[in-house]
């Protein structure tokens, strides 16, 4: 991969472990397609990354995977439903986004968010406590802090 590289996008149905890809210092985007579900446990994850976004199938815990001091966003696009309690959310976090699937209510439940996080974009059962299921993303609430 080039040196000057910034934004990694692999779309569609790629799902091939990153394990030891030689990122590049440089990049500050890293986006999965639909159909990624594997793990980044042991992923060097750069230093100047500020935003990371998983696809609809990812269903990977997050513990035990060094997200970078850097990261500003961090966007879980589908189904998502792991506990986020004991991942080290960064001080730099800035948005914090789920799709809408109610499910999703459980990757907050008891996670201090960092004092930095300005967004935070959730289904309707994480606000309201309701079962109801969202459309697609149009029934996405967005909250400020």
């Amino acid at each position: 991969m080039p040196a000057s590289l910034q934004t990694l996008d692999f779309e569609g149905e790629y799902n091939e472990s990153l394990q030891g890809a030689n990122l590049p210092e440089s990049l500050q985007t890293l986006q999965f397609g639909p159909g990624f579900n594997q793990s980044l446990q042991g992923v060097n994850l750069t230093p100047s990354l500020q935003t990371l976004k998983f696809g609809n199938l990812f269903h990977q815990s997050l513990r035990g995977v060094n997200l970078p001091a850097s990261l500003q966003t961090l966007d879980f696009e589908g189904r998502y439903d792991e506990s986020l309690q004991g991942v080290n959310l960064p001080a730099s976090l800035r948005a914090l986004k789920f799709g809408c699937r109610r499910n999703a209510g459980r990757a907050l439940r008891g996670v201090k968010l960092p004092a930095s996080l300005q967004t935070l974009t959730a289904p309707d059962a994480l606000i309201d406590g309701s079962p109801a299921p969202c459309s697609d993303y149009g029934d996405c609430h967005e909250l400020w802090s």
